[in-house]
């Protein structure tokens, strides 16, 4: 299901295993990445504004829909 921020949110991928959402992502407030693990975006980010730091781990994209961001992306970890 689709994922739509309306205020700053974490997503902590603390197990090595990851987190994967299959949904789009849209909203327009900072997305903040931490962990070792991998999160993945399976469903487009068209829709999303925001900003998006990465403070460790992994952020990867696996969808065939639109990935762009009109945000900032703070890389302190990998971006794949």
């Amino acid at each position: 299901s689709a994922l739509t921020l309306q205020g700053e949110a974490t997503i902590d991928t603390a197990e090595t295993a990851g987190l994967t959402l299959s949904g789009a992502l849209s909203g327009g407030d900072t997305l903040t990445m931490t962990g070792v693990g991998t999160l993945t975006l399976g469903g487009g980010t068209s829709g999303f504004t925001g900003d998006t730091h990465i403070t460790s781990g992994t952020l990867a994209f696996t969808s065939t829909g639109a990935n762009t961001y009109a945000g900032d992306i703070g890389n302190d970890g990998a971006l794949t």
